[in-house]
């Protein structure tokens, strides 16, 4: 799927959870530090700076203080949740789905089953196995979290669409393209009703990637076409729209996929993103045209470029395109 990947679902702010505590013990003036000033350290620049000396030091604090309570534990799962996310970001995906699944059975252990902290770990494990290609297992913990969410969360309406959003991406993966479709249609009218412009952009993208995928390229198209119009995605999705409109004419039309993929550079010239992945993908499908066309000196150009982008994006990532013009 092109440019768009499913967002995981980030912490709570942790201040929150720690007005909870009422920090009762924070006046405790004897040499023994209470467990709730120690969970007063996790703070979200302390997890950021090196999630593993994160990772370790709550582990010391879950054997030093086996006794704990429902408050406390509530914290811990918190603070693992966010290493976990720190662990996403950092590429560490095993690490980030082995603590996430820490913080899951704390919350299973002290929370009522619908608990929407439940979810959100449900959510969280589903991306990471996702990014790991563990689709079946992903799709076991995105649906346990869609159903408590459509049971006991109406309200969260975001969230839900948001599952539906990762399952259509999940039976992408699965080539089940038209049960994809079906979630992305499920998703779209509620991020319309919230006018939430981003997820409203990613959900009609994808959905038209996937129609390329299903070989229904008309009705990606229509999608694509209507995106580029519109006054309510950034340059930088704009461009995303001409590259995968460019993908659709790649066998009807060569001399209009080239076009469509020159569009798309010249928007990225024009704004502060020239130097990313998808821009550097741009620049290789333009080579790869070219090169199907015969205009072998202008692919050579465009390709590299295209590395010389990468570069820049992935420093010290050695890199093969395997394509000689």
């Amino acid at each position: 799927m092109w440019a768009t990947v499913n967002m995981i679902e980030i912490r709570i702010s942790l201040l929150s959870i720690f007005i909870l505590c009422g920090f009762r013990l924070l006046a405790q003036a004897q040499q023994d530090i209470s467990l709730d000033s120690i969970l007063l350290q996790f703070t979200s620049g302390y997890i950021e700076e090196n999630p593993k000396v994160a990772e370790e030091s709550i582990d010391k604090v879950i054997n030093k203080y086996p006794t704990r309570t429902y408050d406390q534990d509530s914290i811990i799962a918190e603070v693992l949740h966010d290493i976990g996310t720190e662990y996403y970001f950092n590429d560490k995906f095993n690490s980030a789905l082995k603590v996430t699944k820490k913080s899951l059975h704390i919350r299973e252990e002290i929370f009522v089953h619908h608990h929407f902290d439940i979810t959100r770990s449900l959510y969280n494990l589903g991306v990471y196995l996702e990014t790991l290609g563990y689709y079946e297992k992903a799709l076991e913990y995105v649906i346990k979290s869609q159903n408590i969410r459509k049971l006991y969360h109406k309200d969260k309406k975001f969230f839900l669409a948001r599952t539906y959003l990762l399952i259509a991406g999940l039976y992408e993966s699965k080539s089940d393209y038209g049960t994809a479709i079906e979630n992305y249609d499920l998703a779209l009218p509620i991020f319309k009703t919230l006018n939430s412009k981003v997820e409203i952009f990613n959900c009609l993208n994808n959905k038209a990637t996937t129609l390329l995928d299903y070989n229904k390229k008309d009705k990606a198209s229509k999608i694509l076409e209507n995106l580029i119009v519109s006054n309510n995605i950034t340059l930088n999705d704009k461009a995303i729209a001409f590259v995968n409109l460019a993908r659709r004419w790649e066998i009807d039309d060569e001399i209009k996929t080239r076009k469509l993929y020159f569009k798309a550079i010249s928007i990225y010239k024009k704004t502060n993103n020239y130097y990313i992945e998808n821009n550097s993908i741009a620049h290789q499908n333009l080579a790869l045209t070219e090169i199907n066309m015969g205009l072998y000196d202008d692919a050579k150009k465009h390709l590299d470029i295209a590395v010389d982008i990468f570069k820049q994006v992935y420093e010290d990532v050695e890199y093969d395109f395997g394509y000689a013009a």
